[in-house]
């Protein structure tokens, strides 16, 4: 049991040492450079993925920054930097794999997000989420809620 994984990271070194980590138990893996602020890297992880694997089931949004500050010190760049990485990412790196996981008629996935019927859900990075880390801290992906629809309507775990 287990699964194949795709460490997308901004850190190379890093998410190639996770890989390493990964096919030492056993398993496939594939360190794919992201930056997930960027549409292009997006787009080139599942690529990359779907070259690699053939198919892509799972995606766990856990990238993240939280910075904190007293509010009347926020800027508008440290704002934006959060709403970039804890939002914005988020949405569009489901949006990147929503294609591949509607032609293979499955996939783990936040739902709401190809215009179907599902539930609108929006869940922020775990980091953002628990108001701590940075885009360097490790997010635990078991705690990270992950919804799937299927024939039977919408699961969440």
């Amino acid at each position: 049991m287990g699964a194949d994984i795709v460490v997308a990271e901004l850190d190379t070194p890093g998410a190639e040492r996770t890989a390493g980590e990964v096919t030492a138990l056993g398993r496939r893996a594939l360190a794919v450079p992201t930056d997930v602020t960027r549409r292009a890297d997006l787009t080139a992880m599942v690529e990359r993925t779907r070259a690699a694997f053939g198919r892509l089931d799972i995606l766990v949004n856990n990238a993240g920054i939280y910075r904190a500050a007293p509010t009347l010190e926020i800027t508008e760049a440290h704002w934006d930097a959060g709403l970039t990485i804890n939002a914005k990412a988020v949405f569009f790196a489901s949006q990147a794999v929503l294609p591949t996981m509607i032609a293979q008629k499955s996939g783990v996935r936040q739902p709401g997000l190809d215009g179907g019927q599902d539930q609108q859900c929006q869940q922020p990075s775990l980091q953002g989420q628990q108001g701590r880390g940075d885009q360097h801290q490790q997010a635990d992906p078991r705690r990270l809620p992950c919804c799937r629809s299927g024939p039977s309507g919408l699961w969440c775990l």
